[in-house]
């Protein structure tokens, strides 16, 4: 008996290794597919394109302002359409992400320049996104920005 259960505690143990070693290129293709969204949403951003957010954002997706205005898809594509919000440059400083299953969080620093409302917001920043792989398609759920002060 004690030898047929070390026979399947071995096989177990092989087997959660070869799943282990198997999502690591799992992992690493994830990374790449949720930093190239990122990427897109970065330039979809500076040209106004309010349509790759239509394709991008989750329906139940909400944004955190750096004023701490909450924004929800439709007010975010609304604010892009009309102009409220846009874009003259978004300097990637730095960029992590993080994968948790079928969860990924960019946590992006950046130089930006841009108009919001009529007012010029010129500085540092910070970005955590929240994307989550629904039916094989990753979907921006969240996003909290956070200025960072001038020194």
């Amino acid at each position: 008996m004690r030898a047929h259960y070390l026979k399947w505690l071995i096989i177990a143990a092989l087997l959660a290794v070869h799943i282990v070693e198997g999502s690591s290129s799992s992992l690493s293709e994830i990374t790449a597919q949720v930093t190239e969204l990122a990427e897109q949403a970065r330039v979809a951003a500076l040209k106004g394109d309010a349509d790759w957010q239509e394709r991008n954002l989750a329906e139940d997706f909400t944004a955190i302002e750096p004023s701490g205005e909450i924004k929800t898809k439709s007010e975010a594509i609304a604010m892009r359409r009309s102009g409220a919000i846009k874009f003259e440059s978004i300097d990637v400083l730095d960029r992590q992400v993080r994968v948790y299953g079928d969860t990924a969080i960019v946590i992006t620093r950046a130089n930006i320049k841009a108009h919001i409302s009529g007012h010029e917001i010129e500085g540092g920043s910070w970005l955590t996104v929240v994307w989550v792989n629904r039916n094989g398609q990753w979907k921006e759920v969240a996003s909290q920005s956070t200025s960072i002060p001038k020194k």
